[in-house]
């Protein structure tokens, strides 16, 4: 028969009867509990990956571990411990016990199938538990529960051991070992010692007396029945559950047991890793009154607390969020001396901006993070480290937006809803999530009031012209819903203004206002807002037109003002269509300019944006006449001008006076003026032939300050057969030209100088005079035609042809997709196909990107032209009459921009027949 010896010894080499420091492998001194908890994590390692850290030994010795870990953790058991190591270490040792038999185990048997020997040291742990935790109750069977799974026993096993314990408790504890008796005053006095190992030989005569005595209480309290059936219930849904946890990983407390009782714990007490948003700001207050410098603990602590908080938010009031604030302050101040500790702080605060979430409780803790950073960002005595940390993370969370950061806890929800609102927006999150950014913004406004009226209308405004069309997409659909559900449409308030702003803006579809409109029209009980003035599908231009007209009507009181703007309109077209076509080419732009204007405006005035219709017209010649009245300059303005010719005189009548030429270049050097030709020619003659040598130096620096001038392009290009073919003449050449060029020993190097001189001096006339005005007249067509599209003129610059050609092909596109949503007949269809193959032969011929935009304008107007038939039949007539006057003034024409001209004109009658279409 063999023995079973000491588990420990299997793996650490000594006795598990030895004192907590040797178990541990601690020297014998006092340790602080961090030392206690690594020591503890370093053997439960080192089991772990022992060939035998699966067997009931195993388990057996890291519930020893852990009894250990508990009396070095109590602080008056680790200096009694201390004392009684240090006179007698004999005297908490009891006398040695005989070894229990153990069946001989074979080594092709395996880990032993019986239980009996894992059972057996259980029936102490009864005993044990029951005296430590006031009796036998619900907390006592969770901590036995615990116990078992740790040695491996199976649920249904142990109510048989229980039973046995009880039957007799006095044989049960007198089984495992007898040891000395031990005295009253050792009994009473001194503090017990506990281990729940049967295998360990540790002050077991005391715990045996313990339970001695209170087995009859045991028994006369709870029936044997009775105790079964409690203890299956509770195994059935409580020991199960922890079937799957590691040794030593939780450790049940409970609240019940009495506070005076005795307690050997086994398993270390963890951190909560969820706690209610009240118990979270509470636990952030204490940590910030506590007057300590952060530690590991605390910052675990810390972040727990946190994120509890963070998450849920919205439930606490503004006088417990402003609690914390002034917390996350004052630890942020107390460790400011510590970097470390203040950056982990930040870490803590804003790992939740470090990615944008959609989910609802990291959609809180998002917003909360920004907005607590950008409350901290206030604070302006902070270390610079950890103010600089701070915008640092709100730029990495806000990009642009957070320039405007440094503001108020309300004021930064604000801030972070509205750009998470064109996140969740580019997404097409669902209403779920936008419920939640209801549910923030009611935290910080009035729900109701022009602040949250005003924040929702924008959301709304973002998902219809980022998301998805509603009518394809179902989370924007409820989104749209959810979001209009949260305001109040009535007479004269902005909801209606922004209402009738997006009936005007062409990006909102016909979709996206039915979507809207519906909640809007449910929730008012103003009168006459009822169903009628939901738009239905398939709206086409005019009709949504007229339907903001109605609107305009009921809900601001103006009926009478369309009529108004229409005839108006109608009075300036009439006005410049009677002008005469202009020739030159300035005059020819600025009226394809005027009259683009008209067609943007008639535009405005049938989506009923009166504003826009009114400002476009007020500003409709203006500045095109001013620029036409600088149209004519001298060819000498070209070069600068003559206002520097007295210079030139003064200089070129100094001659050899070396003194006088110096101060007349010093002059130029200090007062940067205007040059004209003949002032730039004789400083170029002495830059690069000048004498003497301090002359032809300062005429150099000359150069160089006036290098932008054309005047001094223009007299390198006169002196360039003389100029001497040297290192230094190149350099200022490439100075002056903006160019780089070949060795001065090449043969090439004079054709590259003067390529280079004539093709920058064309550059930079092409922007003086009449070309400088053209250019100009096209910025303004352009602005123009960006109010064709939708947009408005501070958002529609562009600055060349190619932005031109870009517009025009937009608003063809534009014109084709309403065309075509309209057309029902076969021969408007037929119409639109024979468009296309137009259009794509013109796009095939154009050369440059002028003639691109003139393709796509004819286009346009074509398409225009085949609308208007569609949406009245019976202008047919006038609409052909206008395309036969356009296709005979693009053949008279005289080059192409008179055809740009003669298409506009023709736009500009096709709007008039529709605006007096929607007026009758």
């Amino acid at each position: 028969m063999s023995h079973r010896g000491d588990p420990s010894e299997t793996y650490f080499g000594i006795s598990v009867g030895a004192d907590p420091f040797a178990l541990l492998g601690l020297p014998r001194r006092p340790v602080a509990d961090n030392e206690v908890l690594q020591a503890l994590g370093t053997r439960m390692s080192a089991i772990a990956g022992h060939a035998r850290g699966q067997t009931p030994e195993a388990n057996e010795i890291r519930l020893a571990l852990h009894a250990a870990a508990a009396q070095l953790l109590d602080p008056q058991l680790q200096k009694l411990l201390l004392t009684t190591s240090g006179n007698d270490e004999s005297q908490l040792l009891p006398e040695p016990v005989p070894e229990i038999p153990s069946p001989t185990i074979h080594a092709e048997e395996g880990v032993r199938e019986s239980s009996e020997p894992i059972v057996h040291p259980l029936s102490h742990d009864v005993l044990l538990v029951v005296a430590a935790n006031g009796g036998w109750n619900a907390t006592a069977m969770r901590r036995l529960a615990m116990l078992a799974h740790a040695r491996g026993i199976a649920s249904h096993e142990i109510p048989e051991v229980i039973s046995s314990v009880l039957a007799n408790p006095m044989r049960s504890a007198t089984r495992i070992a007898r040891s000395a008796p031990a005295s009253d005053a050792e009994t009473t006095e001194s503090p017990r010692i506990g281990s729940v190992l049967a295998a360990s030989h540790i002050g077991l005569a005391g715990k045996a007396s313990i339970g001695a005595r209170l087995a009859p209480w045991v028994i006369g309290s709870i029936t044997l029945v009775s105790l079964v059936l409690i203890w299956v219930r509770l195994t059935s849904s409580d020991a199960d559950q922890r079937r799957n946890v590691p040794d030593g990983a939780t450790a049940a407390t409970s609240e019940s047991a009495p506070s005076q009782a005795p307690t050997a714990s086994v398993i270390p007490e963890t951190i909560p890793t969820r706690m209610t948003p009240r118990d979270a700001t509470r636990r952030i207050s204490q940590l910030a009154s506590d007057n300590r410098v952060f530690g590991d603990a605390e910052l675990t602590q810390f972040r727990t607390a946190y994120e509890s908080f963070s998450r849920e938010w919205t439930s606490l009031s503004a006088d417990q969020i402003g609690a914390v604030h002034d917390a996350l302050l004052e630890l942020l101040y107390r460790n400011s001396a510590n970097p470390g500790n203040a950056q982990a702080i930040l870490d803590v605060i804003g790992a939740s901006m470090r990615s944008f979430s959609n989910e609802p409780e990291g959609f809180r803790a998002w917003v909360m993070s920004v907005a607590t950073m950008s409350r901290l960002s206030m604070e302006r005595n902070l270390p610079t480290s950890i103010d600089s940390a701070i915008i640092g993370r709100l730029t990495a969370a806000l990009g642009q937006a957070a320039s405007g950061t440094g503001q108020s806890f309300d004021d930064a929800v604000l801030l972070a809803l509205n750009e998470s609102a064109t996140k969740l927006a580019a997404t097409s999150e669902s209403d779920r999530v936008w419920r939640v950014w209801l549910e923030q913004l009611a935290a910080v406004t009035t729900a109701g009031d022009d602040t949250y009226t005003a924040a929702v209308l924008d959301a709304i405004e973002q998902v219809m012209l980022t998301s998805e069309d509603p009518s394809q997409s179902r989370p924007v659909f409820q989104s749209l819903e959810s979001l209009a559900s949260a305001i109040k449409l009535d007479r004269g308030n902005q909801v209606s203004k922004r209402l009738l702003d997006w009936f005007a803006n062409s990006r909102v579809t016909t979709s996206d206002l039915t979507v809207v409109m519906r909640p809007l029209i449910a929730r008012s009980r103003a009168d006459g807002i009822d169903e009628s003035l939901i738009p239905p599908v398939g709206m086409g231009e005019a009709e949504r037109g007229t339907l903001r007209s109605r609107l305009e009507s009921v809900l601001l009181g103006k009926d009478a003002e369309s009529v108004e703007a229409v005839a108006s309109w109608m009075s300036i077209a009439d006005q410049q269509l009677a002008r005469s076509q202009p020739r030159k080419p300035a005059e020819i732009v600025a009226r394809a300019v005027i009259l683009s204007r008209l067609s943007a405006a008639a535009r405005a005035t049938l989506w009923g944006d009166r504003k826009l219709a009114e400002s476009t017209l007020a500003n409709l010649t203006g500045d095109v006449d001013q620029l036409i009245s600088n149209s004519d300059p001298e060819p000498v303005d070209y070069l600068g001008g003559t206002n520097a010719d007295e210079w030139a005189v003064k200089y070129i009548d100094a001659k050899q006076n070396i003194p006088i030429r110096q101060a007349l270049l010093g002059e130029l050097a200090r007062n940067k003026r205007t040059l004209g030709p003949v002032a730039a020619e004789v400083i170029v003659r002495d830059a690069f032939l000048g004498t003497p040598a301090t002359v032809r130096a300062q005429a150099r620096e000359v150069v160089r300050l006036y290098a932008d001038s054309p005047a001094i392009l223009n007299g390198i290009l006169e002196y360039l057969p003389r100029i001497p073919k040297i290192e230094s003449s190149s350099e200022l050449i490439e100075v002056v030209a903006y160019t780089r060029l070949p060795s001065v020993k090449s043969p090439a190097w004079s054709a590259r100088a003067r390529q280079a001189c004539v093709d920058e001096l064309l550059r930079r006339l092409a922007g003086i005079g009449e070309g400088q005005i053209v250019d100009s007249l096209a910025n303004l067509l352009n602005e123009s035609y960006g109010i064709r599209l939708g947009g408005t003129a501070a958002s529609s610059q562009g600055s060349d042809a190619i932005d031109l050609a870009q517009s025009a092909s937009e608003l063809s596109s534009m014109w084709r997709r309403l065309a075509e949503q309209e057309v029902e007949e076969m021969s408007l269809l037929s119409d639109l196909e024979d468009l296309d193959h137009r259009s794509v032969g013109r796009l095939l011929l154009a050369e440059g990107s002028l003639d691109q935009f003139a393709a796509h304008q004819v286009t346009a107007v074509e398409c225009m032209a085949i609308l208007v038939i569609a949406e009245n039949p019976g202008m047919r007539d006038e609409v052909e009459s206008i395309q036969s006057e356009l296709a005979q003034a693009r053949r008279s024409s005289k080059n192409i921009l008179e055809q740009i001209t003669a298409t506009e004109t023709a736009a500009v009658k096709l709007w008039r027949l529709r605006l007096g279409r929607s007026v009758s």
